[in-house]
């Protein structure tokens, strides 16, 4: 049997299905120190609470906040593909004419990437299926795919 996860929960009979509450916090908790790669969530963010409602509602106000960030990126992506004549062309010239915060912020490189390997692992084949020489015929596709796996490896490797 596969369990629900709690960020899946679309009721309280849902989230209570998962386990007890405290059960339930200890997943929410686990998951926010995995994405965020913190130790200690004290001070940061706080999502418990004494009863299920509560802790219903905290889950999806946490859900509206995810929503706004990644409407926002959808956004500005598609504005931003507007102006390159592909995907691939945006990860090309992101890759070898961008440096630093900037890059960073165009390939949605998050630090979460450096603490969850599947995650970093389907950030690079996401990019990887539009610039690979094989699929691109870019002539810098061979050269940003070298770049790509370089950041990739950088991801992985870093302990």
């Amino acid at each position: 049997m596969i369990k629900m996860k709690w960020y899946e929960a679309n009721s309280i009979e849902e989230l209570k299905q998962i386990g007890n509450l405290r059960t339930v916090k200890m997943e929410i908790n686990k998951d926010i120190k995995k994405l965020t790669g913190r130790k200690k969530l004290d001070g940061f963010i706080k999502m418990g609470s004494n009863s299920w409602k509560g802790q219903y509602d905290k889950i999806v106000a946490l859900k509206k906040i995810i929503n706004v960030f990644n409407d926002n990126d959808v956004q500005s992506s598609e504005n931003n593909l507007n102006y390159f004549k592909s995907q691939a062309d945006k990860y090309i010239f992101c890759l070898l004419e961008l440096d630093g915060e900037e890059r960073m912020k165009q390939l949605k490189i998050y630090k979460s990437l450096y603490v969850n390997k599947n995650a970093a692992r389907e950030w690079y084949m996401n990019i990887a299926r539009n610039i690979h020489p094989d699929v691109c015929k870019s002539e810098k596709s061979a050269e940003a795919m070298a770049e790509l796996t370089s950041i990739y490896n950088k991801m992985v490797n870093h302990e």
